[in-house]
């Protein structure tokens, strides 16, 4: 948990820091001139400049070059940014390996999106042998920081038993949760869940939903 809190309040300062400082320096060349000073929250910028092609030329290679920048600082976001390019190939050769290594350093950030990413990755087995066992580990992680992704992942997880023993209550605390955040793909499972449920079952779910959701709000 504390690392978890950790990891929060250093993307919440960045992000606080980032929005003063980018109010200001609004200029593609501004910022340029601050992130090539070594600052990472100006690097991570322009390197998302480059990506969306916002203000400058569309460019990859310039994007991933001031993203690892960023990212070599711990910049959590960018690490994140370039575990997606990795896996995805979307502006970078595919590489699973590289992907998971920013992941998981994104990861032990506690960052719950990279998390959730190395679900799925461990899941699929893209880049290391499918193992449902991690997969879960990862969607929990991910899940009890609050990420509505990760909640339905891990509903999916218990309802279907992959690697665990297949349980309806987790599955619909899991997938209500989802719901709850607007995962839409959670809203509509949730019937089908119940489907297979006791009324009992139900509203034990329903308590342990709630009992989750006042701890963690």
């Amino acid at each position: 948990m504390e690392k978890l809190i950790l990891g929060f309040l250093v993307i919440v300062g960045n992000l606080v820091f980032s929005g003063a400082l980018f109010a200001l320096e609004t200029n593609i060349e501004q910022i340029r001139k601050i992130a090539e000073k070594g600052h990472p929250v100006a690097q991570y910028k322009l390197g998302n400049s480059f990506f969306h092609g916002n203000g400058v030329a569309k460019n990859d290679t310039e994007a991933l070059v001031w993203y690892r920048k960023a990212a070599d600082q711990g910049y959590i976001i960018a690490q994140y940014n370039l575990g997606v390019i990795y896996q995805t190939g979307n502006g970078a050769t595919k590489d699973y390996l590289k992907a998971l290594d920013w992941y998981f350093k994104a990861a032990e950030n506690g960052y719950a999106g990279a998390q959730n990413k190395l679900g799925i990755m461990y899941e699929k087995g893209e880049g290391v042998a499918q193992n449902y066992n991690e997969a879960k580990k990862w969607y929990s992680k991910a899940a009890e920081n609050g990420y509505a992704g990760a909640q339905y992942n891990l509903a999916l997880v218990h309802y279907n038993g992959r690697g665990v023993p297949r349980d309806y209550i987790k599955a619909y605390v899991w997938c209500s949760l989802a719901g709850n955040r607007g995962h839409s793909a959670g809203k509509n499972y949730l019937s089908l869940i119940e489907s297979k449920m006791k009324p009992a079952e139900i509203k034990q779910a329903q308590k342990e939903a709630t009992k989750f959701q006042q701890e963690n709000n």
